[in-house]
């Protein structure tokens, strides 16, 4: 079996890969030519003559492959510790590597519901986006494996559990630390952009801090990679937290995310969300319509005007006129609000923060920063019914390509096995 080749175009997919109807109908499929490679061909195993593959001989190659990559890490290379959150599609854990004792954040997503929601390209995206998160606000990947049942994320573990919390506690922070913590994920946000990526799910509860009492921004479920001068029209995120064009189904961009950082900037200081109601409908015609009013002086919130003048640079209707349009983080960071923040030094963490999460230094596996937790182990499930497996088995190639770091494929590649398989 010959060594399956890697190829990649920058910031962008294999767009150039093409395969011909005849060629469809024989089961077979073009790699783009050899000025796209990037390995090195003296790696190949068993080099061939010509580039085509049938669908089976590339499913044995990515077995081969997934059998040698799974030598490296496997759940049994984790003691599951407990259950400390539960997702859409599975369950995260907090784990401890056999090897050297560490601590990781487990997230489990189950194969058969990623089928039964078509949430493949989400899975994908989210792995993507997980892999080029290299940044010190921004919740990046460990390791990534599979079972038969479940893909895995292993990720840092934060031990001061979700901002959200944080917040509900002390009901409103001062402006210091919406400033501190405004920053790092206006910085986080940038990062993201710089990659062509959006956020979209912008909310507290996404936001984890760590015991130096520093914050990253987490779960990636909807973002998208995105070329800028594009739109999508995709509703999703906390209804408190959609932009105007969301709401709408206008088409947005990376305009969103500076939106969402002007609602979470509002509730830091607030309290609350600048719009709300339990009405959705009403709630939507809020975002679109109403103006940010801020609490009078008889509820002794203090809100300054540099903060005031921000918030409502990012809470503006048109994605043209918000604050971010024209040069990103650079326009954000550059207000007045965010002036006594030296970046290079939060950065590098060299800012004392204002508050620190309280926890136990004598007990690695504390959890007094999260909200109800299991008291059992609830191990990661493993088993299936048949017919659920034989479902599985028939995306086998999807899954390989999605949690493969280093196998670079077109999604459109993708769906044609996909359609081809089923």
């Amino acid at each position: 079996m010959r060594h399956l080749p890697r190829y990649a175009v920058p910031h962008v997919y294999l767009k150039e890969f093409t395969t011909t109807k005849s060629e469809k109908k024989k089961n077979k499929y073009r790699i783009p030519d050899e000025s796209y490679r990037i390995e090195d061909p003296s790696e190949s195993t068993s080099p061939s003559k010509n580039n085509d593959y049938s669908l089976e001989e590339f499913k044995v190659e990515c077995k081969l492959l997934y059998q040698k990559d799974s030598k490296k890490v496997s759940l049994s290379s984790f003691k599951i510790i407990k259950k400390i959150g539960k997702g859409s599609f599975g369950i995260i854990y907090l784990v401890e590597m056999v090897e050297n004792g560490k601590i990781y954040a487990l997230k489990q997503l189950r194969k058969d519901l990623l089928i039964e929601t078509d949430a493949l390209v989400c899975a994908k995206l989210e792995k993507e986006v997980l892999k080029r998160a290299r940044h010190p606000f921004l919740v990046g990947l460990n390791y990534v494996f599979q079972t038969s049942v479940n893909i895995y994320f292993v990720m840092k573990f934060y031990r001061g559990g979700e901002l959200y919390k944080h917040l509900q506690t002390k009901k409103r922070f001062s402006e210091d630390m919406v400033k501190f913590y405004g920053a790092q994920i206006a910085l986080a946000l940038g990062e993201l952009h710089r990659n062509n990526i959006i956020y979209r799910d912008m909310k507290p509860e996404n936001i984890l801090m760590d015991v130096d009492g520093y914050i990253a921004l987490a779960d990636y479920g909807l973002a998208k990679i995105i070329d800028d001068k594009k739109l999508t029209t995709t509703f999703c995120g906390t209804p408190e937290y959609l932009a105007p064009e969301m709401v709408s189904e206008a088409g947005h961009n990376k305009q969103v995310d500076w939106w969402g950082l002007g609602v979470l900037i509002y509730e830091m200081i607030v309290g609350i969300p600048p719009f709300r109601n339990r009405n959705h409908h009403v709630l939507f015609q809020f975002i679109s319509t109403k103006e940010v009013v801020f609490p009078p002086e008889k509820y002794k919130i203090f809100v300054s005007d540099e903060a005031k003048d921000l918030i409502l640079k990012l809470l503006k209707k048109k994605p043209s006129e918000r604050l971010g349009f024209k040069n990103d983080v650079k326009e954000v960071m550059d207000h007045p609000f965010f002036k006594s923040i030296d970046v290079e030094k939060l950065l590098k963490k060299e800012i004392v923060p204002e508050y620190k999460p309280p926890v136990n230094e004598n007990d690695k596996y504390d959890l007094q920063n999260f909200g109800p937790v299991t008291e059992s182990k609830e191990e990661p499930i493993e088993t299936v019914d048949q017919k659920t497996m034989e479902a599985i088995k028939k995306n086998e190639v999807i899954f390989f390509i999605i949690y493969r770091n280093s196998f670079l494929i077109s999604f459109n590649q993708l769906l044609r096995f996909k359609l081809h398989t089923h």
